[in-house]
């Protein structure tokens, strides 16, 4: 309210409209908090609530009508596990996984980790060629996500919901 009053004036005082005009809110029988002790002319801070002069305070504060919706930001919906989201994949073996991706080992049979991401309902964020051990990778192949392959480390992007 007093921001509101604030504002009047100001544009009041840009206005030159002002000159003797005082602001005189009309508050009724409203209760509200005086927590910090200051309440408008004609009221007085009982109790950390301000009580029109003259009226006696029963301890009785305004209540909402209506229960206040909670505000707080809701659980986070936990990603599914690289196993939970990929372990249909042939050949899939876990090799590693964090928040944002997935990487695994999969049998291509001559086709590239987009597809087999796509197939898997996400996107292919990297390739590796794989050795004998099936998680080791092979960085100096240089191999992207459209390299065709019998098997590779295919990185997919993990699903948030």
């Amino acid at each position: 309210m007093r921001l509101a009053i604030i504002i009047w004036l100001a544009s009041c005082a840009s206005l030159m409209c002002c000159l003797g005009c005082v602001a005189s809110p009309d508050y009724g029988a409203t209760r509200f908090s005086c927590s910090d002790g200051l309440c408008p002319d004609g009221y007085n801070c009982i109790e950390s609530v301000c009580v029109e002069e003259g009226q006696e305070f029963d301890g009785a504060v305004a209540t909402p009508d209506a229960e206040i919706p909670d505000a707080s930001v809701p659980d986070a919906v936990p990603a599914a596990t690289c196993d939970e989201m990929f372990s249909q994949a042939p050949g899939y073996e876990l090799c590693a996984e964090d928040e944002a991706s997935c990487s695994f080992n999969v049998a291509l049979a001559g086709t590239a980790c987009t597809t087999a991401c796509q197939l898997l309902g996400t996107t292919c964020l990297g390739a590796f060629d794989n050795n004998e051990i099936l998680c080791e990778p092979v960085p100096e192949t240089g191999d992207t996500c459209d390299t065709i392959r019998q098997s590779n480390i295919c990185v997919c992007a993990r699903l948030t919901d």
